[in-house]
This record gives structure tokens, C-alpha cells and sequence, in this order.
């Protein structure tokens, strides 16, 4: 009875923090067909519930004192759980609860190891398993900047990411909802694979805090979009030029401070033929043209262009980025043989703010609000109180 009253108590807890706690569809770009857990801190327990999430059971407690690894697999028409070798039932949803603060656990099976705070749902999906977590806002947005940009160090840099981060979030946090959740944790929302936990999460956990409730918007105090990518080669790119939508905060800015990173420069070799029967695909032009084969061997732009222009025909670059798997759309075409050497710039869409960029930015001294004014235009930081 005390045992059935904590589990309760701690449903009823999540319930109560709805506002606060986020439901994150995890693996969400992968086929689950069984997943493994273990908890690693704190104190959990195994929860039954209906189809329509009513408690019915507590089925095990789990520790890492205990050690166990339960395994939960779909059956026909609902859910199995074991642990070394023991079956604990068949149920319709399983829910690991935290009874503790300071709780997390691991998820085994698919590539490396994750791990998560809060609570998890498992349902049966046919014949998958979806599993849900279940998270307070802060940790979530903690999780997503260090899997967005965790290898960086500088607390400033993370301020500006955590910025980001829960500006999107205000703007999606609905995306998912009809389908029993609030976001994916793959790209097509935020990347969230795990919480922050790795060498630099004090740091992480740190600058979420420190930004409280703050989010980035325009000057109609608008939610903006956050966009980020590795490393703009020293110019961002208009927004327009990249995903034809343009938008007044995301334009083209010189961005010196991306030349000193790691990924401001790259080279590729390309089949010769290869690359011009592509682009004169793109611009119906005639790969023997002599004045075409001119205007592409010979292409080297002065800053960053969005499109290539031929008779009155254009294509985005965009698009030879994509078809021939280069780190960025803005690159210098030299002849060689029956080659062409490709001297790009940058890595990325060059939309927004560039990673390396803000990082050597904070290295220099500049603050997360001066890092985000730099890549976006006529934008401020706001508390999320001021603008709901």
C-alpha cells in the first residue's frame, strides 16, 4: 500500500508539472523493435498502465543498486517485460517513474548508449515499440545544446545556444501533439540524444540556468528562427538564397570570427564531366557549350552566391551541395585534368549563427546577447514572460 501511495504521489507530480515537463518522442528516426534499460541514479519504479493511461500496477522497483536490465519487447497485443530471464507480465504501457530527484537511466541497443532524466512511456506501435520521455524543460534544453554543439567549451557560446533552443521550442512545442507527444528528438525538431552529461555539462547546465526563461525574437517581438549551422567560411547566407523564403533577421553578414575555426575551409575532387553534366541538367544548357563549360570551369565568386546563372537560367547551389555531398554551397571551381578541385568555404547552410563562429566570439569576450545580435539582424533577447 506505501508503495502503490509513492507511485501515486509521483504520477501525480508529473501531471501536476505539465506546463514544465516536455514529452520527447526518443529514437524517433529509428525502428525500435525491443529496447533494454538500466538505471544508472536515483530511484526508480516500474509502472502497468491501461491503453488509456490509467495506473493499474507497480511491477518492479529499479536502482543501480539492483543492477537490473529489463528488457520490454511488443507482443501480439501488448507489452512484455523481463529481467534476467524473469518475465514481469504482459502490459498494455510501461512507465519507468523517478521516486527521487537526481534520477536517470540508460537506454542500450541502438548505436551508443543514452542516456535520460525524468520519466519514459513505452507503448506497442504494431509491431515497434514507441518510447517517450518525459522531461522537464530546462534538462531538455540542456540535452539539446549538448547535441547540438556539446565539444565547444565556452559558457557564453551555450548561453547563445540555449537561447536558440528554447526560442524554437516556444514556437514547436505543439508540433507533435496529436500524436501523444510534444517533440522528436532527431533534427526534424532538435536533436536531443541524450541528457547533458558528458565533459562539459556543468558548463551547459550552467549557461541554461543562467538564461533563465530567455528567448530571441524580432523587433514585432516575434519568436525567431533560431537557425545554426558548423561554420560559415567568413560571409552567413540570406536566408532567401538558401531555402527561397526571406526573412528580415536573417541576412548575410560578414563573419570574420568563422575564418579562425576548424571548418572555415575544405577541397574536393570531382569527376569534370560528372559535375558540368549536373549543372547543365539544372539550367537545360548544353554540356559541349563552349561559353557554358567556360562560365562553370571558370567560376569563382567574389563572396557568396546563392544561385549560378547561365542564358537567363539560374540553379541554387544548394542543390550541386546536395547532389555531390560537399560541406557548404559556397566554393571556387579550379580545372584539373579530367577533374575538378573544389575550394569551399564554410560547412553548412550558412543561415544564422555559425558555431565556430560564436565560439571564438566567446573566447574573445563577447557575450551571448552581443554573439546573437552579431548573426541576426535587428533581433533582442526577451524574458518568455514579457512576450506570452
Amino acid at each position: 500500500m506505501k508503495i502503490r501511495l509513492v507511485i501515486l504521489l509521483a504520477l501525480a507530480s508529473l501531471a501536476g508539472m505539465a506546463n514544465d515537463t516536455l514529452r520527447v518522442r526518443l529514437f524517433s528516426d529509428k525502428t525500435v523493435s525491443n529496447t533494454q534499460i538500466r538505471v544508472r541514479a536515483g530511484h526508480y519504479a516500474w509502472v502497468a498502465m491501461t491503453s488509456d493511461g490509467v495506473y493499474v500496477d507497480t511491477i518492479a522497483d529499479a536502482s543501480p543498486h539492483r543492477n537490473w536490465l529489463f528488457d520490454i519487447r511488443p507482443t501480439s497485443d501488448d507489452l512484455s517485460i523481463h529481467h534476467s530471464g524473469i518475465s514481469l507480465g504482459r502490459y498494455p504501457i510501461l512507465k519507468l517513474v523517478p521516486l527521487t530527484d537526481s534520477a536517470w537511466y540508460l537506454i542500450k541497443g541502438y548505436g551508443p548508449e543514452r542516456v535520460y532524466e525524468g520519466a519514459l512511456e513505452i507503448r506497442r506501435n504494431g509491431s515497434q515499440l514507441t518510447l517517450i520521455g518525459e522531461v522537464d524543460m530546462q534538462s531538455y534544453i540542456a540535452g539539446v545544446v549538448e547535441s547540438e554543439g556539446g565539444h565547444f567549451t565556452q559558457v557564453e557560446y551555450f548561453k547563445a545556444q540555449a537561447v536558440l533552443a528554447r526560442t524554437w521550442l516556444m514556437s514547436n512545442w505543439r508540433k507533435h501533439i496529436r500524436e501523444g507527444y510534444n517533440v522528436k528528438d532527431d533534427v526534424s525538431s532538435q536533436a536531443y540524444y541524450s541528457m547533458a552529461y558528458l565533459q562539459n555539462s556543468s558548463t551547459i547546465r550552467r549557461a541554461v540556468r543562467e538564461t533563465g526563461d530567455s528567448i530571441l525574437v524580432d523587433s514585432d517581438s516575434i519568436p525567431v528562427l533560431g537557425v545554426f549551422h558548423s561554420n560559415s567560411g567568413g560571409q552567413t547566407a540570406n536566408s532567401e538564397e538558401v531555402w527561397s523564403r526571406e526573412v528580415a533577421y536573417l541576412k548575410s553578414v560578414s563573419d570574420t570570427f568563422s575564418l579562425e575555426g576548424d571548418k572555415a575551409v575544405w577541397t574536393k575532387t570531382i569527376d569534370k564531366e560528372a559535375f558540368i553534366s549536373y549543372i547543365a541538367g539544372k539550367v537545360n544548357a548544353n554540356p559541349r557549350d563552349a561559353n557554358f563549360r567556360v562560365a562553370v570551369l571558370e567560376y569563382k565568386p567574389l563572396g557568396r552566391e546563392g544561385y549560378f546563372s547561365f542564358a537567363g537560367r539560374r540553379m541554387k547551389w544548394r542543390d550541386v551541395r546536395s547532389h555531390f555531398n560537399l560541406r557548404s554551397a559556397w566554393f571556387s571551381v579550379e580545372e584539373n585534368g579530367n577533374s575538378v578541385i573544389l575550394h569551399g568555404r564554410g560547412f553548412g547552410h550558412g543561415v544564422g549563427l555559425s558555431q565556430e563562429g560564436a565560439m571564438i566570439m566567446a573566447r574573445m569576450g563577447f557575450g551571448y546577447k552581443s554573439i546573437l545580435a552579431h548573426y541576426f539582424a535587428q533581433t533582442h533577447v526577451v524574458s518568455l514572460g514579457d512576450v506570452r
